[in-house]
């Protein structure tokens, strides 16, 4: 930023900025003039005064009574909350910490789990399958032939129930 050219220390004031200067040349003169206007009626003069050493006579007595207490109150509150906040966080970390290891642990043991069976499947030997035999021209006959077994069984039931008939007789 490009600061505004200085002029002469005399003219600018002791700051050596013009705009401060005035701004605060300004300030004092609005509040000369307050002061004007309230000692100009007598009575409120009076009672300003009256007020304001009332003020400072209290302000006296309970700095000198109540700033000590206050102060001591006001440290063993802040060192309270201090406290109170950082047993509050160790607390939490050492709550994520546990989780964390808990969920490290579990990964763990899935992981191990998962090692031992992967490993276990290696070390087994691989099963050696027989390998499937063709069939012969007979026995693709013989397969053919269900309807054939069936008429057979139903003949041997025949059979027997014609057995029994005659025991019976």
């Amino acid at each position: 930023q490009a600061r505004p050219a200085r002029t002469s220390p005399a003219e600018a004031g002791p700051t050596g900025w013009p705009s401060r200067e005035k701004k605060r040349k300004e300030k004092e003169e609005k509040e000369k003039e307050k002061r004007r206007k309230k000692k100009s009626n007598p009575h409120t003069h009076e009672k300003n005064q009256k007020n304001l050493q009332k003020e400072r006579f209290f302000r006296r007595k309970k700095k000198k009574r109540e700033r000590g207490e206050e102060k001591k109150e006001y440290r063993h509150r802040r060192r309270r909350r201090r406290r109170r906040r950082r047993r509050r966080r160790k607390k939490k970390k050492k709550e994520k910490k546990s989780q964390k290891k808990l969920i490290k642990k579990k990964q763990h043991k899935k992981n191990k789990s998962a090692q031992k069976k992967t490993k276990a499947k290696k070390k087994q030997p691989k099963k050696k399958r027989p390998k499937k035999k063709e069939k012969t021209a007979q026995k693709k006959e013989a397969g053919h032939t269900g309807q054939e077994k069936k008429r057979e069984r139903k003949k041997k039931k025949r059979k027997k129930k014609k057995r029994k008939e005659k025991k019976r007789k």
